[in-house]
């Protein structure tokens, strides 16, 4: 039986220290078809710079001040399906 691909959906906003937690718990895991899609809502402390630098498998989607955790979220399902 093939495995599905599966994407993770971190909805984030200046919150590195618990972001890069988070990350690093992932690369431990062993599915072998996951993307990770981080979504930054304009952070201000390096959150999205940071991800890039330590992870760069993780896709980062920088959304707008406004976009708040749904917009946020809804960005990174859009990038999810295509």
């Amino acid at each position: 039986m093939r495995s599905p691909p599966v994407a993770i959906l971190i909805p984030t906003r200046n919150r590195w220290a618990k972001t890069q937690r988070f990350l690093t718990t992932l690369t431990q895991q062993t599915y072998a078809k996951v993307e990770v899609i981080v979504a930054d809502s304009h952070s201000t402390d390096g959150t999205p710079e940071l991800i890039a630098a330590n992870f760069p498998d993780v896709t980062v989607i920088r959304c707008s001040d406004r976009a708040f955790w749904a917009g946020a979220m809804n960005a990174a399902v859009r990038t999810a399906m295509t």
